[in-house]
């Protein structure tokens, strides 16, 4: 396991946790977006209790449960998207994206997939074929999937150098290189992508470069599959990320958060794309009735506060505060993110070298002083706090991670 530092975690409450040693943490990753409101949140703890003194489990492939049922429901009331109409309960990110896959192929009859540098989407299968964040997730693990990658548009490091319009040379790549040269769009059974990268180093591309790759996915009737695992659930300040860029995926893949910090994920499409014949796909625990009821709390507790904005505005405020830090410090390369998903990438020098030292100094000084970070990508520290931050808190973090810089170059 790929652990940062030696935290050894008993319990949390709130936006806090304790070790095995009585020490309390300031948590501002939250379990990777999963606890998105926070630790042992009481309406959620509470609804999770109600629902395992009734039934913890039903076969929801072979039976019928309302709990599953009615969250389903209200995902998709929350989306705001009408297109979207169908919704597959897995237990994890990287089964929902697993449905996806199938799902594309299923109904495109096609058998490739586009996916991009950086991205990760999980380390079953099908997913793991779709990664290219790190080589060590899939080194001696193949044969995989057939996926080809190609370039994700990352503003600060563009591979074609310093282009404001890099992510147009990306989209001209795939229809005009990539489609004539190594593989027909005619056997490209979906394009899979992550609005924002979180493992590639919290990476956000220009609106434009989504909408591009969704054009190029309808002209060639290519599933366009949006993994919003990590970007969703209110993260970036709506439910989905897709809404504010104003993309229409034919796929969405959720997790994270969705079962309120227990295990739950989710494929969703149209009645049209889902047309699967009975018994083509299915999960034992898939829509788990604890984990459904957990999260339809959790849900509703954000809709209740109308976390969204509170996301927003926290957001901006932690942007600017980094932004002033990375104005006073040069090994800071790069300050981005949307909502309470937030990254700080660092460098060794002008020339955009990452500086991993640097970035995994940061983290065990934070950490030695009572916070919580992560690291992404080559050299990004990680941030994706709980909603429920106050301003003391969020300030409290933010003196930790100034202190965390001096001195170091």
């Amino acid at each position: 396991m790929g652990r940062e530092y030696g935290l050894v975690v008993d319990h949390g409450k709130g936006v806090n946790v304790w070790d095995s040693d009585g020490n309390r943490y300031l948590d501002f990753i939250c379990g990777i977006s999963v606890n998105s409101m926070g630790h042992a949140v009481p309406e959620v703890v509470q609804a999770a209790k109600t629902q395992l003194s009734k039934d913890a489990h039903v076969e929801f492939s072979d039976f019928y449960s309302e709990v599953p049922v009615n969250y389903a429901k209200e995902i998709l009331h929350t989306m705001k998207m009408p297109s979207m109409q169908k919704m597959f309960f897995g237990n994890s990110g990287t089964e929902a994206n697993e449905c996806a896959m199938k799902l594309s192929r299923f109904h495109t009859k096609r058998q490739n997939f586009i996916a991009f540098l950086g991205a990760f989407h999980g380390r079953t299968y099908g997913s793991l074929s779709l990664n290219a964040s790190k080589a060590v997730h899939k080194a001696h693990f193949g044969p995989f999937l057939p996926v080809i990658h190609v370039p994700y548009d990352y503003p600060y490091r563009s591979v074609f150098g310093d282009d404001d319009n890099s992510y147009e040379r990306i989209l001209e790549y795939i229809d005009g290189v990539l489609f004539k040269r190594e593989m027909p769009a005619s056997e490209i059974a979906g394009l899979v992508v992550e609005p924002i990268q979180g493992e590639g180093g919290v990476v956000v591309p220009r609106d434009g470069f989504l909408r591009g790759l969704q054009k190029i996915c309808n002209e060639h009737g290519i599933m366009f599959v949006v993994d919003e695992i990590q970007t969703g659930i209110f993260r970036t300040g709506t439910y989905l990320y897709s809404q504010q860029v104003k993309i229409k995926p034919d796929i969405v893949t959720l997790a994270k958060a969705l079962g309120g910090g227990l295990p739950l994920g989710a494929c969703i499409s149209s009645s049209k794309i889902f047309s699967w014949e009975k018994g083509a796909h299915g999960s034992t625990f898939g829509g788990n009735n604890v984990a459904c009821a957990a999260g339809m709390a959790a849900l509703k507790l954000m809709k209740k506060k109308k976390i969204g904005n509170k996301v927003l505005r926290d957001g901006k405020y932690i942007m600017k505060f980094l932004k002033d830090l990375q104005a006073e410090h040069k090994i800071i390369g790069d300050v981005r993110g949307k909502g309470l998903m937030i990254g700080m990438e660092f460098v060794k020098d002008a020339k955009k070298a990452p500086a991993p030292n640097l970035s995994e100094k940061v983290l065990h000084r934070c950490f030695e002083s009572g916070l919580i970070l992560t690291q992404a990508g080559k050299s990004t520290v990680r941030m994706l706090p709980p909603f429920t931050l106050t301003k003391e808190e969020i300030d409290a973090g933010l003196e930790i991670i100034r202190k965390s810089l001096k001195g170091l170059r």
